[in-house]
């Protein structure tokens, strides 16, 4: 990216924002949708993500990795969407709501895995709730 986009940028310059915009926001997409595997909600990310990026442009490093910067936002707004929707379903999930059809042993020990990482994860998020609540 070149510095001077980015002090631009830095400066309030809605030009070299949408400059920035359209060279990282399909990049950014396609990372928080491998992550999220939502198409709804990695764009809702992506739009977060450049709103944090205008919102903070004073703090702006341009002699930085800006690529790395924006990489790491995102990364950061999908996890707190992933841990808000956990906290805000109740997390009241039942066996059968993780019931996978399976027909082979391997896939049968496959989806033992899954039940119980996931009923650790409630698990762990009950009990941090627990601790808020208190």
């Amino acid at each position: 990216m070149d510095r001077e986009l980015l002090y631009r940028l830095k400066e309030g310059d809605r030009k070299a924002f949408d400059a920035v915009y359209w060279r990282y926001s399909s990049k950014v997409y396609n990372t928080v949708l491998y992550l999220l595997n939502d198409p709804d909600l990695a764009e809702d990310v992506v739009q977060e993500l450049f709103l944090t990026v205008w919102e903070k442009r004073e703090q702006i490093q341009p002699d930085l990795n800006f690529e790395a910067y924006i990489s790491v936002i995102a990364r950061n707004l999908a996890y707190h969407y992933v841990e808000k929707t956990l906290r805000g379903s109740h997390l009241e999930i039942g066996l059968d709501a993780v019931d996978v059809a399976v027909s082979s042993g391997e896939e049968d020990l496959e989806a033992e895995s899954l039940r119980e990482y996931i009923f650790r994860v409630i698990s762990h998020s009950r009990r941090c709730a627990g601790r808020f609540l208190s």
